[in-house]
């Protein structure tokens, strides 16, 4: 018997607010930073964490990334939310 599709729901919302379901499929998302599309249904968070990955989204995502000021300087180290997922 085969699995349920994945669908795209409130928990994975909050985790990654970046993505947006796409009109028409509970399966199929928007990524808001590299805006490309992929499906979930068969791979669900597997996928998205694959997509987060790729260089295209890493490269796009980079000016998202939030930044931590440190002390006084004008210095910034960006915060890898890559790492967190």
């Amino acid at each position: 018997m085969p699995k349920a599709a994945t669908k795209f729901n409130f928990a994975m919302k909050a985790d990654f607010p970046f993505l947006k379901i796409v009109d028409g499929s509970e399966s199929e998302v928007f990524c808001t930073h590299c805006k490309s599309k992929f499906d979930i249904s068969s791979g669900g968070r597997a996928s998205i964490k694959k997509h987060t990955d790729s260089a295209k989204h890493i490269k796009a995502a980079d000016g998202y990334l939030p930044y931590q000021y440190r002390g006084g300087s004008n210095s910034r180290e960006g915060i890898n939310f890559r790492d967190k997922i």
